[in-house]
């Protein structure tokens, strides 16, 4: 029931987002129920990454405000490690949920270009994770959302060689990501 929720929020945002997201209240039930399913079961995992760029791009600002609660949420699946006797349907699950979360920050790098560190692989450049990890620190800027800041260096370090499979994936998909 939950999930048939999650298609229907979906379906509204691909349909009509010019019209629905004008109220205030609408566009903030839109943000906390997506930024939610962020951390829930796969599939509604899975729709909260595809309307997280649609709603940057529709309402970037509202975006910018809720990028540290992203970022949370994002991390939070990043840092998930299955039991060491977990079967292989979990692990691979769980690997897949990190990419789908790699490759959401690196679409709203490109849809937010001023709220991400400049750390080589917003722009798909390919810097390795090490040079990425140092372009952060070197180019730190006071104005970005602290823990969105924080979690795109925990990404790039812990996640580098994760973050250029998914560029290279989405270039040679046609859609870059």
């Amino acid at each position: 029931m939950r999930k048939n929720a999650y298609e229907t929020l979906y379906s509204l945002l691909e349909i009509a987002p010019g019209r629905i997201l004008v109220d205030p209240s609408i566009v903030s039930a839109f943000f906390d129920r997506t930024i939610a399913g962020v951390g829930d079961d796969r599939g509604i995992q899975t729709l909260s990454n595809l309307m997280l760029p649609k709603l940057a791009s529709s309402a970037p600002e509202e975006m910018t405000r809720r990028l540290d609660t992203v970022a949370e949420q994002f991390r939070t699946v990043l840092a998930f490690k299955p039991k060491e006797t977990a079967v292989r349907p979990e692990v691979e699950k769980a690997e897949d949920a990190k990419r789908g979360v790699v490759k959401v920050s690196l679409e709203l790098a490109k849809l937010l270009p001023g709220e991400v560190p400049d750390v080589g692989v917003k722009t798909g450049s390919g810097a390795g994770a090490g040079q990425a990890a140092a372009g952060y620190a070197a180019s730190a800027n006071a104005g970005l959302k602290p823990v969105w800041s924080g979690y795109w260096e925990y990404m790039m370090a812990s996640f580098g060689e994760l973050v250029k499979q998914v560029e290279k994936e989405g270039k040679e998909g046609g859609r870059g990501v």
